[in-house]
């Protein structure tokens, strides 16, 4: 008992368990039936919300395990609900379908009991243990393109339906992560009997969960339109309709809120002082983005896309080479000044990052790092050192790719490359592209030979930083903005399996030690994420901190109610 406790506390799970003992029955009817939320103050919902978007989506197909990006979830979120979420002002994981779970000593089998009574839209039937399951081999299956997929398919053993209402995950290994992974955005729920009835294809375009709205109607590439749903067991929307507009054009997003076509809308830091001026408020997400600028080509030897001829990659098992290929990397930070990037495009708002994916002032960044200086001569002396003292013999390429609240990915692009090519005489071609291209074109087959993008992660406050950074950080992830390494591969493989909190602190910061030491990447600064919005339609709106995309439609206030 002591040993689960100590498990329990260092992922902050002690509060939420109804016991440790396993349960061969289902729960009480009675006291676990899930309970309809009571109705939005004043009444039933009414009005209407229209929320201005960059992107609805990769492929605009709403069925979880066949949107690739998070960006699927602005659609998504509202319709489908998971096993587990995250609290909106803490980020520890609390209850959602699943009302209490429990874990054995070994942190092997996690135990789940879901709520009864909770409905499927359009009278699809209730939520049971098999709906999760069919949910997860969505997820792994042949077809599946979620960004999680090889993380759940190397951690999960197989999927047990003890009852309706209880199942147990079976794992591999012990994964302190895994409570994560069915949290919104990751992992979203299903009704089994409504996708096998109608196909993929057509559960895709008509989806069906268990959330707060419904869609009504999907317009590709400009909208999609979704309903309340009337007395939801957790929580009923105050606004009757929600549509949600895609609109690339970021200038074209405030003149919309300026006519009154959308409410609230993204809005990047170059247009804030006229949103300002304008007269609107703005809904403000601290520690949103964490930006950094991926070199890219520092892939697996072993992959048929590896280039030892990129100046920062090298050559493996030489150490002269890779001595040089560090020298590149090093210079390639100390030529960007990260201050005037976080005051040119920010507009001062910011700090400077440390290392990818970690908070700067975090406990798990080591106390002692400090940013990459700014430092143009001595980056110009180390390149030259690194026998590249005129530049390189061909251009790079920065990708330049705006994402849902963090359209300043392009803008910090546009930026390092200027310093690059005034501080080292660098050669630097400029690609708009976009996030559905990059995906199968560039992301997951690693076609990153010369190729640099700034990347704007999302750290979100959950209880394990390795739960965001996985999708990007590993020879295993679907993606990859730092480097192929077996020595990252192992840390994060020590990470998810240390079940003391203390010593995973330790493993974190060596991780960003590693990386730092390598200057595998060029961390730039973390942000916020601003979002405009009218004060005579929108009261008020509880987005959850480290959040760059917005979601939680249901808890948008409506002024004057």
């Amino acid at each position: 008992m002591r040993r689960l406790a100590g498990f329990l506390t260092a992922i902050g799970l002690v509060s939420l368990l109804a016991g440790c003992g396993a349960s061969n029955s289902p729960p009480s009817s009675g006291a676990n039936a899930a309970q309809a939320a009571p109705a939005a103050p004043g009444g039933q919902p009414s009005g209407k919300l229209t929320v201005g978007l960059s992107s609805l989506g990769t492929a605009e197909a709403y069925l979880p395990w066949l949107e690739a990006g998070r960006e699927g979830w602005l659609v998504l979120d509202p319709i489908y609900e998971s096993v587990v979420t995250a609290n909106v002002q803490t980020g520890e994981i609390e209850p959602e379908l699943a009302e209490r779970w429990e874990v054995d000593e070994t942190g092997k089998h996690w135990r789940f009991f879901l709520r009864q009574g909770i409905p499927f839209q359009d009278g699809h039937g209730e939520l049971t243990a098999e709906d999760v399951k069919y949910s997860y081999e969505g997820y792994i299956s042949d077809h599946s393109v979620a960004s999680n997929k090889a993380t759940l398919q190397a951690l999960v053993e197989q999927v047990e339906v003890v009852n309706p209402y209880e199942l147990v995950f079976h794992l591999k290994q012990p994964d302190v992560t895994f409570l994560g992974r069915l949290t919104p955005g990751n992992f979203g729920v299903v009704s089994k009997q409504y996708v096998e009835s109608v196909g993929e294809r057509e559960a895709a375009n008509k989806p069906i969960g268990t959330g707060p709205y419904k869609l009504v109607e999907h317009k590709r590439q400009q909208s999609a339109t979704l309903e309340a749903v009337a007395s939801h067991w957790r929580q009923t929307p105050r606004f009757q309709t929600l549509v949600l507009r895609r609109v690339p054009d970021e200038a074209a997003r405030l003149a919309m809120l300026r006519a009154g076509e959308v409410d609230i809308t993204e809005i990047p830091f170059k247009l804030k002082r006229e949103a300002e001026a304008t007269g609107y408020q703005f809904l403000r997400v601290e520690g949103a983005a964490i930006y950094h600028v991926q070199l890219g080509g520092q892939i697996a030897p072993s992959r048929d896309t590896f280039d030892p001829s990129v100046p920062w990659v090298g050559t493996p098992g030489d150490a002269a080479s890779q001595e040089r290929a560090q020298k590149v990397r090093q210079a390639l930070n100390l030529a960007v000044d990260k201050q005037a990037i976080i005051n040119s495009v920010f507009e001062g708002e910011g700090v400077p990052a440390v290392v990818p994916y970690y908070l700067p002032g975090g406990e798990f960044l080591p106390p002692d790092l400090k940013p990459y200086p700014y430092d143009p001569a001595e980056a110009k002396r180390l390149l030259a050192d690194a026998g590249y003292p005129q530049g390189f013999s061909r251009e790079i390429e920065m990708q330049l790719m705006p994402w849902p609240g963090r359209a300043e990915m392009v803008d910090v692009g546009e930026a390092v490359a200027g310093f690059w090519e005034r501080n080292l005489g660098l050669k630097v071609k400029r690609t708009p592209i976009d996030f559905a291209t990059w995906v199968p074109n560039v992301g997951v087959p690693r076609k990153t030979a010369w190729v640099t993008w700034a990347h704007g992660y999302i750290p979100r406050p959950v209880s394990e930083p390795l739960i965001g950074m996985e999708t990007w950080l590993t020879s295993q992830s679907r993606y990859n903005t730092v480097a192929e390494t077996p020595e990252i591969d192992a840390l994060a493989t020590k990470i998810r399996a240390d079940l003391d909190h203390a010593k995973r602190v330790q493993d974190y910061r060596e991780l960003a030690q590693t990386m730092y030491s390598h200057y595998y990447t060029v961390p730039i600064a973390s942000v916020p994420t601003l979002y405009a919005y009218h004060p005579k339609v929108i009261a008020s709106w509880p987005l959850q901190p480290g959040e760059s995309y917005i979601g939680g439609y249901e808890r948008a206030v409506p002024a004057g109610r």
